[in-house]
């Protein structure tokens, strides 16, 4: 028995310390606890663990001095689990749940995994008959068990006002939907979303599942039984209810109703009034017998599909934040800033951020902004009579976002002087026919889209755009030139031109004439020109035109030839030639170049790109770059051809197989992926390549690439590092002396798919043992010798091997001799140039269910 804290601290030290102990905190929710009870790793004999339970997956820090400290979320059962859980608890000894299979599934449906749910549940069937089986699955349909929530509510208990806000908006409102917009909707509610987030995440309470908020049904249960008929409305009976009746003032916070199908509440006028402390309003498909008003404290308004009118205001002022109108059926001109009877007062709306109407066909020109004087997000769509954009537009002090997409009509739009706008788009605006002068240099546009637009040029006066970064200009059927001031715009990092047809050539920079600028584009990382009509790319010839281009995408287009400086581009990553079928030779490539694709085109020659010189000596420096800080290094070509290069094995089947000792994998240097493939896809989709990697049965997701329709034999060739398939490998924690690799390959029409292992020389006895284990076919491998270091890394863009002599070793005893590939392995001084790669990131989709080391 200790008195206090302090004497149970100085206590801990003097007893355990000699000892190996095993302790279990249980349920620690304060980092105090911690500190007290196992403060120092000191405390505690060698060997000794600390096993720390907590809803808080931040706790378990490593500064409370550990050595080691491991992370472990506990998961829910799976099915079989469950069941098994269900049983035990719901007989009095276990037996297999067999009868009324469809009444097990809805309980087990209902507890979702979760173990606690599972036993409280099997105790309440517990010697019970099978129509209290349905009356209790029935009941927790629409009321959840008491002891179960009384559990899981200690976590809510536990929260600050801020977060126990968001967390029932979240169970309410918002479970599925993106992040990002749930954000901004509970920000314009003044709640502190971002903090919050954080603090549900830490707390088990949400999960963030590709970019949408997630949680278990049972803990969205608890929040939704909570707020049942008070501060949060999201059924239509309880909806009715609410505004049907005079109760004075409502307790009511938000409403969000959002309807299958279109459905009428008759209510009074001012039915909404009542609600003073509403903050969030968000309706769908619901109409009204006539005009609402809404209270000033509203700061979301969402109306989708609603009644044709938007509805007003209480007089004085409002704290609106965003204005969201979707609606087909709009009749007449929005009055949202008029009173029945006299003007509405600008100076009431000083909150408004955000507007956004769609389907508004009413509308013929946008507001008036001078009298939002704090608009920064003004959005239309699909307004078919739109036809101008106010004057008030080009220069209002705060607007930072301007969208007009697919608003047919729209034909005027004001000179743009605004110096706050950060992003126009007018995309697919087809009677849109010239873009405004731009008298004076605009600081800060960041982002144009005027894709679908039916402009012929753009101005030169397009230069004074001084921190464009990118520009798209795609489906642009009348386009024909743009101004050779285009170069000007240094800050410009993306630019998209695709799919127009009329534009035939890029100016020339050259013809930019001017002594001041010595770069043009001079930050362009990204250039794409895919499916348009360029018949030749000379200004890429200049090596002062794009300096730092990186990718360069010419798909599907008319050029004849490619600039011969090509291989002096260092920064060149990414270049796509495919489908131009003019095209007949590739010069030599950069060796920079980590992605190369030239699919569909009748190329003379295109042997050397796949021969071993050119392919793996590439791949060998890969690791060393990889060093440097750049992680998972690769590159690969995609190329007309029908036959894989005789120096990578075949396999058949749809996967491939090998074992590996610790020491055999350290000498893995890469992985050479060869597929010959059609590409043709039946419903003229993309085709999907498939890569699963497994360690020992163990899949890590799927890796995933996708390729344009093609409709000829191609071949796909990968050189790739072992981490980037296998991940880190721990031999230490695997049982037995090796380990199963393997690879499962999924693409439609495949013709022939090989692999091959680079490796550093084996000794002879790792051969032995190698053939008497069985572990795989010899010449699965293929033997580099390194004779020299590599040379000094001057930066890490480029690696120079000039000293570096590489030495094949394969046993081909068995063979007529050596493929022709390989038959002069030693590498002639005048190719030592070519082998200078730069590493790039490995794109691939994991799959969800990827294995990970977190909480």
């Amino acid at each position: 028995m200790v008195s206090d804290v302090a004497s149970g601290k100085s206590l801990i030290p003097l007893r355990p310390r000699n000892k190996r102990v095993f302790v279990i905190l249980d349920d620690v929710d304060d980092e105090k606890q911690l500190h007290a009870l196992a403060g120092k790793a000191k405390w505690f004999g060698s060997g000794s663990r600390i096993l720390v339970t907590t809803r808080d997956s931040h706790f378990p820090t490593p500064r409370l001095g550990w050595d080691h400290v491991s992370v472990y979320e506990v998961k829910v059962l799976d099915d079989g689990e469950a069941r098994e859980l269900l049983g035990k608890h719901a007989f009095p000894t276990y037996q297999k749940l067999e009868s009324r299979t469809d009444l097990v599934r809805g309980f087990l449906n209902h507890a979702k995994g979760l173990p606690l749910a599972l036993e409280v549940l099997g105790s309440l069937l517990r010697g019970t008959t099978e129509d209290v089986w349905e009356s209790i699955l029935k009941r927790l349909s629409t009321t959840p068990n008491q002891k179960i929530n009384n559990v899981l509510k200690v976590s809510y208990d536990g929260l600050e006002k801020n977060e126990r806000e968001i967390f029932l908006h979240v169970a309410c409102f918002f479970k599925g939907r993106a992040r990002d917009y749930t954000e901004s909707v509970l920000d314009s509610c003044d709640l502190q979303t971002t903090a919050g987030f954080d603090t549900l995440i830490k707390r088990s309470l949400i999960r963030i599942e590709h970019g949408n908020l997630q949680m278990h049904d049972l803990i969205q249960s608890m929040g939704m039984h909570m707020c049942m008929r008070r501060s949060r409305l999201w059924l239509y009976e309880d909806v009715l209810e609410v505004l049907s009746r005079d109760m004075g003032d409502c307790a009511v916070k938000a409403i969000v109703l959002e309807l299958p199908k279109p459905m009428e509440i008759c209510i009074g006028p001012v039915a909404f009034t009542k609600m003073r402390n509403l903050r969030l309003l968000i309706l769908c498909n619901v109409s009204f017998q006539g005009p609402i008003r809404l209270p000033n404290q509203l700061r979301w308004l969402g109306w989708a599909e609603c009644s044709p009118w938007i509805p007003e205001f209480s007089s004085g002022p409002n704290k609106l934040v965003v204005l969201d109108i979707r609606g087909g059926r709009m009749e007449g001109e929005p009055k949202l800033f008029e009173m029945p009877g006299e003007p509405r007062q600008f100076e009431d709306f000083q909150n408004l951020k955000h507007i956004s109407f769609c389907l508004c066909n009413s509308l013929v020109c946008t507001p008036d902004l001078l009298g939002i004087p704090n608009l920064e997000e003004l959005e239309f769509q699909l307004c078919s009579n739109l036809v101008e954009a106010h004057k008030s537009i080009a220069y209002h002090d705060k607007l930072r976002v301007l969208k007009i997409h697919k608003c047919f009509k729209l034909s005027v739009f004001p000179m743009l002087k605004s110096k706050s706008l950060q992003v126009l788009s007018l995309a697919d605006c087809k009677k849109f026919e010239r873009f405004p002068d731009i008298p004076h240099k605009l600081e800060g546009l960041k982002e144009l889209n005027l894709d679908g637009t039916a402009i012929k040029e753009l101005p030169p006066s397009i230069e004074h755009l001084v921190s464009l970064q990118r520009m798209s200009i795609c489906r642009c059927m009348n386009l024909k030139s743009l101004p050779s001031s285009i170069y000007k715009l240094q800050n410009l990092e993306e630019l998209k031109i695709r799919y127009c047809p009329r534009l035939v050539r890029f100016p020339k920079y050259e013809d930019l004439a001017d002594p001041h600028i010595k770069t043009g584009l001079s930050h362009l990382r990204s250039l794409d020109f895919r499916q348009g009509r360029l018949s030749e790319v000379e200004f890429l010839e200049n090596l002062s035109c794009c300096p730092l281009l990186r990718e360069l995408d010419l798909y599907e287009n008319e050029i004849t030839s490619l600039p011969t400086s090509l291989h002096k581009r260092d920064h060149l990553s990414v270049l796509r030639v495919s489908c131009c079928r003019r095209l007949r030779e590739i010069p030599e490539l950069p060796s920079s170049l980590n992605c190369f694709q030239a699919m569909d085109c009748d190329l003379e020659k295109s042997g050397h790109l796949t021969s071993f010189d050119n392919f793996v000596r590439r791949g060998l420096i890969l690791p060393a770059i990889s060093s440097l800080g750049q992680e998972s290094p690769y590159y690969n070509i995609l190329i007309p051809g029908v036959e894989m290069p005789e120096w990578v094995l075949p396999f058949e089947g749809d996967s491939i197989s090998f074992m590996a000792s610790e020491d055999l994998y350290r000498k893995f240097l890469g992985l050479v992926l060869c597929f010959v493939f059609c590409g043709y896809s039946y419903d003229g989709g993309d085709t999907i390549l498939e890569i699963e990697p497994y360690v020992n049965g163990k899949s890590l997701g799927t890796l995933q690439k996708r390729f344009v329709y093609m409709d000829s034999v191609n071949i796909y060739l990968e050189y790739t590092v072992p981490f980037n398939l296998f991940g880190e490998v721990d031999f230490g924690q695997i049982e037995g002396s090796y380990v199963q690799f393997s690879l499962r390959v999924k693409i439609d029409d495949i013709v022939t798919k090989g692999l091959q292992i680079i490796c550093k020389p084996l000794q002879d006895d790792l051969k032995i043992e190698i053939r008497d284990n069985h572990l795989m076919d010899l010449a699965l491998l293929m033997e580099v010798d390194l004779e020299s270091t590599y040379s000094k890394v001057e930066t890490s863009e480029s690696i120079d091997l000039e000293a570096e002599s590489l030495l094949v070793h394969k046993d081909y005893s068995s063979e007529a001799g050596p493929p022709e590939d390989l038959q002069d392995c030693q590498m002639r001084s005048e190719e030592h140039s070519q082998i200078v790669v730069k590493s790039g990131a490995y794109s691939h989709l994991r799959d969800a269910n990827e294995d990970r080391v977190d909480f």
